[in-house]
């Protein structure tokens, strides 16, 4: 298991879930003097962790949250926190800084889902949703028992929180994933390895250009650069 972090830097975000609230009773959030607490019901949790549906995206959020409510904005929410999610994602991940009050009424997310730049999100999409299977396929056989080797929960929990958040330049650690084509009935298999480095001596500097020169990986890697909106507009694609 890994080790949390330390408590100086840590964080920890309290969230209730009201179950089986209906319509009738409201929902309060906010500091009720022991700590910024998020209350959801069963409605609001299930779409604010299916739009935010990574780790940092829903952290971030409920981050932004805190920080907009402890400024002393007052806020009415007619409706639910999927209306307060339309409204944050709507202004670019950011909450408006030049209200001292708002009034949320409960159309915001239904209107929201409704837009074509919405529509055209969910479907630019789908290609990541290639992504989380890999990782849901990997747990799925190290709860089972069905890897062949490197059954240790730390590799397994550090490789897939990695492959979660996404590989930059700056990294110091690598994912290599590998599989053979694929044949109707007879299934595949995933290979997976989790490199880590640190520290890039002189010498394994040499040894990575003479592998790259014998063997030709990555001798003249071509990057390309874009900017893609969250919520693109379709008459664009």
């Amino acid at each position: 298991m890994l080790p949390f972090p330390d408590g100086l830097c840590r964080k920890i975000h309290r969230v209730a879930v009201a179950l089986g609230r209906g319509e009738k009773w409201p929902l309060y959030l906010g500091d009720f003097g022991k700590g910024f607490v998020h209350t959801f019901d069963e409605i609001s949790l299930d779409i604010v962790m299916n739009e935010l549906d990574t780790i940092t995206d829903f952290v971030n959020y409920l981050s932004d949250v805190e920080a907009f409510l402890t400024k002393g904005v007052k806020i009415t929410l007619n409706g639910g926190e999927e209306d307060l999610l339309a409204l944050y994602l709507t202004n670019g991940r950011v909450f408006p800084d030049r209200f001292n009050e708002l009034y949320l009424d409960d159309n915001l997310w239904k209107g929201f889902i409704k837009r074509p730049e919405y529509r055209a999100k969910k479907e630019a999409d789908e290609d990541s949703y290639i992504w989380d299977r890999l990782i849901e396929i990997i747990s799925y056989d190290f709860q089972t028992g069905k890897m062949e080797v490197g059954d240790s929960l730390d590799d397994l929990e550090q490789t897939l929180r990695i492959m979660a958040r996404g590989m930059y330049p700056n990294q110091t650690k690598v994912v290599g994933i590998a599989t053979e084509e694929y044949e109707p009935g007879k299934g595949f298999s995933l290979d997976v390895c989790l490199f880590s480095k640190d520290i890039w001596t002189a010498k394994e500097k040499s040894l990575m250009e003479q592998v790259q020169k014998e063997l030709g990986y990555f001798k003249q890697p071509i990057k390309t650069y874009g900017h893609v909106d969250e919520y693109p507009n379709p008459s664009k694609i």
